[in-house]
């Protein structure tokens, strides 16, 4: 059943096959395997017994349910994949790279990228990414399996997915609307700091002084006033750091509702 070479030593047959034995065990696929030396037929044969661990039992299981059983290596652990082909241009290697990284097989990965929109790929590459990370139960136990099976038939992304890049685009629309406010207001302060020693002191507190005068039960008499525009007037922040941060107080930090 296994496309490999026969081997003259049992030790060369192993050497071969226990790296992937080691991983099939690791992802449950095996719960364990014993070689045996035959009894009957030519000499130097070997039997591989292979005793199915439950990730194998729950594929079985949707096997018989109709669902296509399809088992699928992850590549070596800290070793970079390669799927360079000189029948596919630059960036289709790199699309059966990205398929590779995620456990599909090099072959299954070359003829996606031949039978399907490099475009399709990459958008069931994004939604599955989505899914993993979330944990989602969707993808079932045999991921590679599942990935495969969205490229193919082009899954429509589920609900849950669209409503997050939804708030993910109006997160970045209002990401994008704070900093062009930010901007806008730094060349602000910039502009009232070159104006400020031709604006006078008086008119610059005018503001302040017409809040606080509409904040007293009734208007002041007109001495009260001016001793209260004198008051102002002396706070007025002398160093340019003060100056900004006095400037700074006329432009909130989160941009307005009419700022465009």
């Amino acid at each position: 059943l296994l496309p490999i070479v026969q081997q003259k030593y049992l030790s060369l047959a192993k050497k071969i096959l226990e790296p992937s034995h080691e991983t099939l065990n690791e992802t449950n696929f095996l719960a364990d395997w014993h070689w045996e030396e035959t009894t009957s037929g030519a000499e130097n044969d070997w039997l591989i017994k292979y005793y199915p661990g439950k990730r194998a039992k729950d594929e079985i299981k949707r096997f018989s349910l109709g669902e296509q059983l399809e088992l699928e290596l992850p590549p070596p652990k800290e070793a970079e994949v390669s799927v360079d082909d000189p029948e596919l241009p630059t960036v289709d290697s790199g699309i059966s790279a990205e398929l590779v990284q995620r456990g599909i097989t090099i072959s299954s990965a070359k003829k996606l990228v031949r039978d399907c929109p490099i475009d399709q790929i990459q958008k069931q590459l994004e939604v599955f990414d989505w899914l993993n990370e979330t944990r989602s139960q969707r993808i079932g136990t045999n991921a590679p399996g599942f990935l495969r099976k969205s490229i193919e038939e082009n899954y429509q992304p589920p609900d849950e997915y669209v409503n997050h890049l939804e708030r993910q685009s109006k997160q970045r629309e209002l990401d994008d609307r704070r900093e062009r406010w930010l901007q806008h207001r730094t060349e602000l302060i910039q502009k009232d700091m070159a104006a400020w020693d031709n604006t006078p002191p008086e008119e610059r507190v005018q503001g302040r002084l017409d809040a606080w005068i509409f904040a007293q039960s009734m208007r002041p008499a007109q001495d009260i006033i001016d001793g209260k525009l004198q008051e102002l007037v002396d706070t007025l922040p002398k160093t340019d750091e003060e100056k900004r941060e006095y400037i700074a107080l006329n432009y909130p930090a989160e941009p307005s509702p009419d700022f465009e």
